[in-house]
């Protein structure tokens, strides 16, 4: 029967680099962030701006990547709708710096029509929002996967995601849905968003003077002094920075 688009990710993706110690001595990353900077790549994970520097780069080069493959099957598919499921942890604020690319790049870079996450709130919608353009955005939320989810929980989900700039929702999963009988609070949900779009709310945009002011590299680099030297009971997390 066809799809209408394609997830440029898995699901809950996201990115880990490597180890500073393990990172191999040819790869070509080095000697562009010699040419970028002026100085060598650091030796090990450091609270210090070279390793900054590296986290940014490699973030840029990461999001720039989904861009050529959005632009690689846009031109082949040019009606397919490129979307997104990334991870969206919540560890120390945002774990961008490690385990997650930035919104804001994925949307100057990434070539997505969507991007997406889940089970986030209106803080995570207004960013993915500001990043990408209104409606251009998608949440996924849970559908009940373990039990019955109060009607009220679900309605709140499904009307903040429209009225702060998100363009699809969706949930996990269908079964779910059906088994714990979160099927007719969703229905309604979606007949009301049915009932704000007749109303012009799908168009409805903030004003112009009004902005979401965010800085990424704050949160990076105090995720960075937060976590240095820090030892945690799961052995994922016991790099500090490199968790």
């Amino acid at each position: 029967c066809g799809a209408d688009g394609v997830s440029l990710c898995s699901d809950e993706h996201y990115y880990k680099g490597h180890f500073m110690e393990t990172f191999p001595k040819d790869d070509p990353a080095r000697s562009l962030y010699q040419k970028r900077f002026g100085h060598s790549l650091p030796k090990t994970e450091e609270d210090t701006l070279p390793f900054r520097q590296w986290i940014q780069m490699r973030h840029e080069g990461v999001s720039g990547l989904y861009g050529d493959w959005a632009k690689e099957l846009k031109a082949k598919y040019p009606k397919a709708v490129m979307r997104s499921t990334f991870a969206n942890f919540s560890i120390a604020c945002s774990n961008i710096t490690e385990s997650a690319i930035p919104m804001d790049l994925l949307g100057q870079k990434g070539g997505l029509d969507f991007i997406g996450t889940d089970y986030a709130g209106p803080y995570t919608i207004s960013l993915m929002t500001a990043a990408n353009g209104w409606r251009r955005s998608e949440m996924m939320y849970n559908g009940g996967m373990r039990s019955k989810r109060p009607d009220m929980i679900l309605y709140s989900e499904m009307l903040n995601s429209v009225m702060y700039g998100a363009g699809d929702i969706s949930f996990y999963r269908y079964n779910y849905i059906i088994e714990n009988r979160n099927a007719p609070a969703i229905t309604r949900g979606f007949d009301m968003i049915a009932d704000l779009e007749k109303l012009g709310v799908f168009h409805a945009e903030p004003a112009s003077d009004v902005a979401l002011l965010f800085s990424r590299a704050s949160c990076d680099w105090w995720q960075i002094r937060s976590w240095w030297g820090e030892k945690a009971k799961d052995p994922d997390w016991d790099r500090g920075v490199e968790g």
